[in-house]
């Protein structure tokens, strides 16, 4: 398991956005549907996607 944490949507999105070049480069893959969002006190309700797939948020 991974978790990524930031204060701003921008922050998480480009880590999510790394995370999945880098697992690309030795051959592993973000899981969509395994992949969830949890949102605390969130300014913003832009969703977190990986290849236009937004990730389910849940509580």
């Amino acid at each position: 398991m991974i978790s990524l944490l930031a204060q701003r949507h921008q922050d998480i999105q480009t880590k999510t956005d790394k995370l999945d070049s880098l697992g690309k480069q030795i051959g592993i893959n973000i899981n969509v549907n395994k992949t969830k969002v949890m949102r605390i006190r969130a300014k913003t309700e832009q969703p977190v996607t990986d290849n236009n797939c937004a990730f389910e948020e849940v509580d």
